[in-house]
């Protein structure tokens, strides 16, 4: 089976990229560079300098779109899969859709749905924001609230 990881998070994309190679299937990811994980086979459209930033990440995305196409499975990391703006991942999931056969969404990192779900009280008995119903007031929380329920990633 041809496989497609979009996005990372702690690693988890990389390490199950190397499990499905064990058992033979042909695994490809699709991360931005990260430096510290030893990740070389990646297909990193993200590997530039703040200086030139959006411009070049953006063009090295689209040079690496065709071959983002005719996998059997794609798994995208959350609705965030790659750091561009959301206008444009629009696009590149529009092109995943319609060039791959089976797109899955998984949850490995924060969304718009995650957040929403760890403020609301009774969902989840603990979370990233409140244990035993008492909101953990850091400034990280609070920033990420900011970020995800009133910022553009939300």
């Amino acid at each position: 089976m041809k496989i497609l990881l979009i996005g990372e998070y702690s690693n988890v994309h990389w390490t199950l990229a190397k499990a499905l190679r064990i058992i033979g299937h042909r695994v490809d990811v699709l991360s931005h560079s990260n430096l510290w994980l030893d990740t070389s086979d990646n297909l990193c459209p993200n590997q530039s300098s703040i200086r030139w930033g959006i411009l070049k990440n953006t063009f090295n995305l689209l040079k690496a779109l065709p071959q983002l196409k005719g996998y059997d499975v794609v798994q995208l990391v959350n609705p965030y899969f790659l750091e561009l703006k959301p206008e444009l991942l629009q696009y590149v999931f529009q092109y995943l859709k319609k060039n791959n056969k089976k797109i899955f969404l998984g949850g490995f990192e924060y969304d718009f749905y995650w957040i929403y779900m760890c403020l609301n009280k009774n969902t989840l008995r603990y979370s990233d924001f409140y244990a035993n119903g008492i909101f953990r007031d850091t400034i990280d929380n609070k920033m990420t609230i900011i970020n995800w329920m009133h910022g553009f990633r939300g």
